[in-house]
């Protein structure tokens, strides 16, 4: 239930509740390599109708480095993704409804997700001030590094970030109440290996690990009395909300077609970013690198082998080698991926591309011309910064597109992947859905 707050602030008492996680041991501290890799947060229900608003949820704590053995790190290769921050740490987060134990929205591969969020609707000015106070996120290799050296061991790194989750970004406060919500919520959070989170050179040679400590969570909740309460425990006992679905696949070929059945039936949107597929795992590389195929031709996307939503081939103009005719050397091939890159923002914003103020996608940024640039590129945070994501908008202002018992496919043709394996990319797909939820004392039906 969603209202106008300037019109019933007499209503309202708004107020910041921090949480502990409820499986805390006795130090408050979390790390994978300690066989503590989940985290718990249990909102509670009340009985008067209670209103949380996701958008300004925050985990908030400290975020610790070392070598194995707790020593302290040198000032060399030990690096943290630069859009995740300390965000990378998150490999999946679930959201259920506490006392009735329904699921409502489970992100996997988070860490995968994030830097494409980021990276599309935030730009340098962002990542100077907010997100690097709040999660170390930067877009500078050398201050990236020596922000994490200097605040290792005891010292630690504070944070304090949000979860880019669609339940939470949906645009309307959520009803947590018994009579009349969701009856509470859980949080689970579920943290990354050591060899996904603080990697390089030397993070693989010493074995760079992890601790996450301190940890709160600040919950924005509106408690509400008066007419207003009234008119919330009579309105349907329904919410509509954004969920994220993710599926992971590979593609091995230069002419491949990658073929999911989501069973989503209101999808608003796609998102999808590549990596090595034999850099995953290994400590060596950024494990949310947002790597390029290298050069990519076209790109088709359909529903069950049609073309959709679009009627005609994306073309990325990487094809087309520059001249001195187009204004550059004959030997140059450096093109802008334009309507790629439009399709890409209109997914992450739900909207027009016109409505884009900021991101890392513009030409000069990270990169946006990637002939001639490797597909290992910034891998090991040296030579060009790469900042590829692809996606596609299905729909601005109705109900979605019905992906339920329809196939979705995108065709890409990239001839750089040649079918060896030190070509092959693995793909993280991402479904940004509308959902309905119906919920009573009784318990939830959630429709997708």
């Amino acid at each position: 239930m969603s209202f106008d707050i300037r019109s019933n602030l007499s209503d309202l008492n708004v107020k910041y509740v921090q949480l502990r996680p409820v499986n805390q041991n006795s130090d408050n501290t979390y790390a994978y390599k300690k066989g503590l890799p989940l985290i718990r947060f249990e909102i509670n229900d009340s009985m008067a109708p209670l209103l949380l608003n996701g958008a300004q949820l925050r985990v908030s704590g400290k975020f610790t480095a070392s070598k194995t053995g707790g020593a302290a790190l040198d000032l060399n290769n030990y690096y943290l993704n630069r859009f995740s921050g300390v965000a990378s740490a998150i490999d999946n987060i679930t959201i259920s409804s506490r006392r009735l134990n329904s699921v409502i929205e489970r992100v996997q591969n988070y860490n995968r997700l994030l830097p494409s969020i980021v990276s599309g609707l935030h730009g340098k000015n962002d990542m100077m001030g907010d997100l690097f106070h709040q999660g170390g996120s930067i877009f500078n290799n050398f201050i990236g590094r020596n922000a994490l050296i200097a605040r290792d061991n005891d010292k630690g790194m504070d944070f304090s970030i949000p979860l880019y989750l669609g339940m939470l970004h949906s645009g309307q406060d959520i009803n947590v109440s018994r009579t009349s919500g969701l009856s509470g919520l859980t949080i689970d959070i579920l943290l990354k290996s050591d060899a996904n989170v603080v990697w390089g050179s030397d993070a693989n040679t010493n074995n760079g690990t992890y601790n996450l400590s301190d940890l709160v969570l600040t919950v924005p909740l509106l408690d509400v009395s008066g007419s207003t309460a009234q008119v919330i425990e009579k309105a349907p006992p329904t919410m509509n909300f954004n969920t994220w679905s993710s599926i992971f696949t590979t593609i091995n070929s230069s002419a491949a077609v990658v073929s999911l059945n989501p069973g989503l039936s209101r999808v608003t949107s796609v998102l999808y970013n590549a990596l090595n597929s034999a850099e995953l795992g290994d400590q060596n590389f950024d494990p949310g690198r947002l790597g390029n195929m290298g050069q990519l031709d076209n790109l088709r996307y359909t529903k069950n082998g049609i073309l959709f939503p679009l009627q005609y081939r994306i073309d990325t103009t990487d094809r087309e080698n520059a001249s001195n005719a187009q204004g550059g050397a004959t030997d140059e091939t450096c093109k802008v991926r334009a309507v790629s890159v439009r399709n890409t923002i209109e997914g992450l914003l739900t909207t027009s591309f016109f409505n884009a103020r900021h991101n890392f996608l513009a030409f000069g940024e990270f990169d946006a011309n990637v002939v001639n640039v490797s597909q290992t590129a910034g891998n090991n945070q040296e030579g060009v910064n790469v900042d590829e994501s692809y996606g596609i908008l299905y729909d601005k202002f109705g109900s979605g597109s019905d992906f339920n018992t329809s196939t979705w496919a995108v065709e890409l043709k990239a001839p750089d992947v040649d079918g060896t394996a030190a070509t092959s990319q693995s793909l993280f797909v991402y479904y940004l859905n509308k959902n309905t939820i119906e919920y009573s004392p009784q318990g939830v039906n959630i429709i997708r």
